[in-house]
Parts: C-alpha cells; sequence; structure tokens
C-alpha cells in the first residue's frame, strides 16, 4: 500500500526520514516567504499550505514507521511542524508548542501516527 522511498535492512527508517526532512525544509520555506510582511497570507491559507507540502509528506506512510525509535529523527519532523505552525500564525518564538497546536487546530505528530495507525488497522479489520 505504501511506497517507502528509502529504506533499509533493519529497518530504523533512518534513510527515509532523513529523505522526508530534507524535502520538508525546502518546502518550510515557501510558508517564510508567504508569512513575511511583504506578502501577508493570511493564516489559514498558510495553514492550508502546510497541511498541503508539509504534512502530507509527513503523513505518508508514518504507520510504517510508528515503531521507530530513531527519536532524533522523528524530532526533526517535529521541530519542522512546530516551525511550519510558528511561522503560519505569526507567533513568537517563545509560544508554547501546545498552544500553537491548539490555535491552528492540528495534532501533535505522535498523536497523528498513533491516529493514522489505528485507523489502518481498523480498516483492514473491517475488510
Amino acid at each position: 500500500m505504501f511506497r517507502i522511498n528509502k529504506i533499509d535492512r533493519e529497518l530504523r527508517w533512518s534513510k527515509h526520514l532523513q529523505n522526508v526532512v530534507t524535502k520538508c525544509r525546502k518546502s518550510l520555506n515557501v510558508i517564510r516567504v508567504l508569512a513575511h510582511h511583504m506578502w501577508e497570507a493570511h493564516p489559514k491559507t498558510l495553514l492550508d499550505v502546510y497541511k498541503a507540502l508539509i504534512l502530507s509528506r509527513i503523513d505518508y506512510g508514518c504507520c510504517a514507521y510508528l515503531t521507530c525509535d530513531n527519536s532524533a529523527m522523528l524530532g526533526n519532523l517535529d521541530k519542522i511542524q512546530n516551525l511550519a505552525i510558528r511561522y503560519s500564525l505569526g507567533a513568537f518564538p517563545t509560544s508554547p508548542v501546545a498552544a500553537l497546536h491548539v490555535e491552528a487546530n492540528i495534532l501533535p505528530l505522535a498523536l497523528r501516527r498513533k491516529q493514522a495507525a489505528v485507523n489502518y488497522y481498523q480498516f483492514r479489520v473491517d475488510d
């Protein structure tokens, strides 16, 4: 069902996650430019761009690497999500991450991964 771009033999997911982080950082620059005061894009529009360009890449195959124990790589994904939400909302760097998630109405990535796994396994059981 999922096509994982880069996979290693030990299933550590480090190559795949590094590829996702690299692509998401490039897309993060798009949000930063659109959030600049010269463009003044609306926060909802910026969050939609985030969901389309970054969150879709992060979510793709996330239930496959749910058991990944490479917390540094998963932490990099969390940092990208937090920066994208921060840029979209125009929040200060000292704003609490939990408050940003509530304001943007976006779940933290750890909860999104668990929710995707539950949805996937429920779908498989129903078949």
